[in-house]
């Protein structure tokens, strides 16, 4: 995604990086276009035609569906905005010249195609196609009468009616052939944008009459009568309100007309001579905007007093344009471009509009790319520099040769960003060091206005009343504080469960640290006292021991070893029981209810078991159940109804001392 800013307003081209200088070799454009596409944003998925490059592409009337026309070969594509990923695709006989949804949604399409084809595709694919007279130039579509409208390279401008399937009367417009075609939103009225610099308006309810024409080409500046080529209206658009027209000619000038005035209450000129391709109104909520672009870019302008807001410069000849919606009132602020390349172009102008809720991820990454600005160049590889800083770099004789690593352009020169970098740093080789330091300093500013308390500081903060010696401390609860009730025991099984330090703190009371100084005084009391006196020559353990660690400090970092005796008072055996019957506690605490029974089941069977008491603890309060063991045999359970007894057969017994059931078997 690359950042560029045009009149204090930023866009984001998120499709492509940088352009690549067209003297590189075909290896290092692959490898540079390798790069890039690991930076690029995949803001619809499949936005790539392979083999051509798109033709056009319209919006459907709810904004959520995009329809895209491509060549080599000729095929049309229809992507879902919502989930960010092509519908599906169609091969097609001919170019697209234009297309037009003929329903709010994706489900059906007309194709004006070359060689006069006009198709007409349905959800389960093409359902009709027929032949117009004259070749077909431009193309729209009435919802109200169910009409396509077809301009043409003749006068002629020919209408199907899609309901009974039949060319109605053509229309006879002004010019000789008919370059746009637009349908007013609000008034059935058409536009007709004629090849001599005509828009004829007529009334679609009538419309074997025109109602009025308006002379574009002679009331703009830079076209009319007196250019040796006439100047022909090649795009038209009306506004919501039906009121105001746009009209764009051959010459790069758009004029914006209302329709009870002839001349135009607004001019935009793109000062290039080119053929305005598209206009389009854009909707926000603090202003009304026009979008207008030609073959090398967009232009965006206020519509109430036709300021220039920015400016949008395309990679290769723009052909047309689309600007999704945020809501039924508000346009977004991105732009699809399709442009002669392979992937349909996209950009994003925050200022312009939000990003629509399928993308509104692009906000956070603009937001990132704000705080890391960055100067923008043409190319990433290349630094251009003017001669006077060519000089001063001690480049020139390299002028005189054919590198590749200097480029004259324009006013000055394209170096390679490496050469640049090394140059600079030889010269001038304090400068990385000076950049350093300012790094350092921004980053401990920011450091100190972090306040850091330590954690003894944060004891004392924390101490209780009588400790805090009156320093802001709440005598309240003074009495509280002292009384033995409220104490917390640290001994307790609820305590150590939640405080495991403290648990292992617990098995090393016993034992005190033994200081180094300590040891080694130690060790020498018993090298001079307890040693036999046939050993005089043998060293101490002391100077042993420093040797040996002189030369283990040559090969690894010495580490301290900590020595503990037992306390005075304390035995060992005792300490051993009462770490073993810690560790027993915290393993029976794990075990679960069902395991506690059957072991205690376990220990009664083998004499061990003296209580039939289960405790258990949660959060700090103790839980006993009480209850009594006895092996109890299970009871059979059975559906069947308890058998009355039969007074007959109540002493009947069997030879084996079983009293028999009602059937007569043993139960």
């Amino acid at each position: 995604m690359k950042a560029i800013s045009y009149q204090s307003v930023k866009h984001y081209d998120l499709t492509h990086g940088s352009a690549l200088p067209e003297w590189l070799s075909k290896q290092k454009k692959t490898e540079l276009r390798k790069e890039q596409n690991q930076k690029k944003i995949d803001l619809i998925q499949h936005l790539e035609y392979k083999n051509g490059a798109p033709s056009c592409m319209a919006l459907t009337a709810d904004r959520n569906f995009l329809w895209t026309a491509g060549e080599y070969p000729p095929q049309i594509r229809c992507y879902d905005l919502e989930g960010v990923t092509m519908k599906f695709s169609r091969h097609v006989d001919n170019q697209v010249v234009d297309m037009t949804p003929l329903t709010a949604d994706y489900r059906k399409v007309a194709l004006l195609e070359r060689n006069r084809w006009v198709e007409v595709h349905g959800q389960g694919g093409r359902h009709a196609k027929l032949r117009t007279p004259k070749e077909g130039r431009c193309m729209t579509y009435d919802a109200r009468t169910a009409s396509l409208i077809i301009g043409t390279s003749s006068k002629s401008v020919y209408m199907i009616d899609l309901d009974s399937g039949a060319f109605t009367q053509p229309i006879d417009s002004t010019s000789e052939a008919n370059d746009s075609l637009a349908v007013c939103p609000a008034h059935p009225l058409l536009a007709v944008g004629g090849s001599e610099g005509s828009v004829d308006l007529v009334d679609l309810r009538s419309p074997d009459k025109i109602v009025a024409t308006l002379d574009v080409a002679g009331s703009l500046p830079g076209g009319g009568y007196d250019s040796d080529v006439a100047t022909s209206v090649t795009a038209m658009c009306f506004d919501d309100a039906g009121m105001q027209l746009l009209a764009g000619t051959s010459e790069g000038v758009v004029g914006m007309y209302d329709l009870r005035k002839r001349t135009p209450v607004r001019t935009k000129d793109h000062n290039n001579s080119l053929p305005i391709r598209r206009l389009q109104f854009h909707r926000s909520l603090d202003a009304l905007r026009v979008i207008s672009a030609d073959s090398k870019g967009m232009k965006i302008w206020d519509a109430r007093d036709g300021e220039p807001f920015t400016s949008i410069d395309a990679s290769h000849e723009l052909f047309s344009f689309a600007c999704p919606s945020v809501s039924q009132e508000q346009d977004s602020g991105i732009l699809l471009a399709a442009c002669d390349t392979a992937s349909i172009n996209a950009f994003y102008v925050p200022q312009l509009g939000p990003a629509p809720y399928w993308c509104s991820y692009l906000e956070n990454f603009t937001e990132e790319l704000e705080e890391q600005s960055r100067e923008v160049t043409q190319f990433d590889d290349f630094k251009f520099v003017t001669r006077e800083e060519l000089e001063k770099l001690h480049l020139t004789h390299l002028l005189n040769g054919d590198s590749d690593q200097i480029r004259p352009y324009s006013h000055g020169f394209y170096v390679d960003l490496k050469l640049y970098q090394t140059t600079k740093a030889v010269l001038d080789p304090m400068e990385y060091r000076n950049y350093r330091k300012q790094k350092l300093l921004e980053k401990k500013e920011a450091e100190d206005r972090i306040t850091i308390v330590s954690k003894k500081r944060a004891r004392d903060l924390l101490k209780p009343v009588d400790e805090a010696e009156g320093k802001g401390g709440d005598d309240r609860f003074a009495s509280k504080m002292k009384d033995g009730k409220f104490a917390v025991d640290k001994s307790s099984a609820a305590w150590l469960k939640y405080h495991p330090d403290d648990a292992r703190r617990k098995d090393t009371d016993a034992f005190r640290r033994v200081d180094e100084a300590e040891e080694d005084a130690d060790m020498d009391s018993d090298a001079s006292s307890g040693l036999s006196d046939s050993a005089p020559a043998m060293q101490p353990r002391k100077a042993v021991r420093e040797r040996n660690a002189e030369l283990e400090s040559e090969y690894k970092p010495s580490k301290s070893l900590a020595m503990y005796e037992l306390k005075e008072g304390r035995d060992i055996l005792e300490t051993n029981k009462e770490s073993h019957q810690g560790r027993k506690r915290e393993k029976h605490s794990k075990l679960t209810l069902g395991d506690r029974l059957k072991k205690q089941l376990e220990e009664k069977a083998s004499g061990r078991g003296e209580t039939s008491k289960v405790y258990t603890t949660d959060h700090g309060a103790s839980k006993g159940i009480s209850f009594t063991l006895d092996n109890v045999p299970k009871r059979r359970r059975t559906n069947e109804k308890p058998a009355e007894e039969d007074p007959d057969k109540t002493n009947d017994t069997r030879g084996d001392g079983r009293r028999r059931g009602k059937g007569g078997k043993g139960g």
